[in-house]
């Protein structure tokens, strides 16, 4: 439909109309329709990169580096064989999702419904090995951390935890928890534990002094208490 090339890059074969304009694979309802990128004519060279479709399953794969790379089934679900990034990276971000930029970043979740319900961020963990696995952890097992960290020059370093472990044996509808809150002291970017809510509900001050400016500490019978952790002596809660 025309003489005139394409791009330097893709002037091979150009294809032109008037209005809109495509190229049709067609195979088979249980076949692959194929679309290989090769630098070599043996083995993996054949197909590095590579866009298919499966018509058996209704399923877009890309590969990359002779590899399923992205594959989005039939119900539009995407699944990525490696790490999600975006922006620029360092070797000291450590995530699996990253967003970075130079303006304001975030991560927003928002529920719009007219009812009582809210938005909702899990962090979870299961002892198995593969994806949607319900192999039951165990206690002293860390099934979630937020961690806070600052640009300290060289790298990322860490300035606060919070972290949730399971606080006794767990069982089918029976996950007891903990909270800790952890923070790097001056001159440190190792975050100690300071501050623990346990499975019961008491609150135990790891290190330094609880100080209640305004209002008071009170059990249900409106008493001061100083408790020990775990029944030992010398750990307590001390309001001054």
């Amino acid at each position: 439909g025309t003489t005139t090339e394409g791009n330097d890059d893709a002037d091979d074969l150009t294809i032109a109309t008037s209005g809109r304009t495509g190229i049709t694979i067609r195979s088979s309802t249980s076949e692959y329709g194929n679309i290989f990128f090769s630098d070599g004519t043996s083995g993996a060279d054949e197909y590095r990169g590579s866009i298919q479709y499966y018509h058996s399953n209704n399923s877009l794969i890309l590969k990359s580096n002779a590899v399923d790379a992205l594959t989005i089934n039939s119900s539009q679900n995407a699944t990525f064989a490696g790490d999600i990034y975006a922006g620029n990276l360092a070797s000291d971000r450590g995530a699996v999702i990253n967003v970075e930029s130079s303006t304001y970043d975030g991560i927003s979740i928002v529920r719009n419904s007219n009812d009582a319900s809210t938005s909702l961020f899990t962090l979870g963990k299961s002892r198995g090995t593969s994806a949607g696995s319900n192999t039951v952890v165990q206690s002293g097992d860390l099934i979630g951390r937020i961690r806070f960290r600052g640009a300290d020059g060289d790298e990322l370093a860490d300035a606060a935890y919070i972290d949730c472990k399971i606080d006794s044996t767990p069982g089918n509808n029976d996950m007891p928890g903990r909270l800790i809150f952890y923070t790097s002291a001056d001159g440190s970017s190792s975050p100690a534990s300071r501050l623990e809510i346990n499975k019961d509900g008491y609150v135990y001050v790891k290190t330094g002094d609880l100080d209640v400016e305004t209002g008071t500490v009170s059990d249900s019978k409106g008493n001061l208490r100083s408790i020990p952790k775990n029944t030992q002596s010398g750990a307590y809660v001390a309001v001054a």
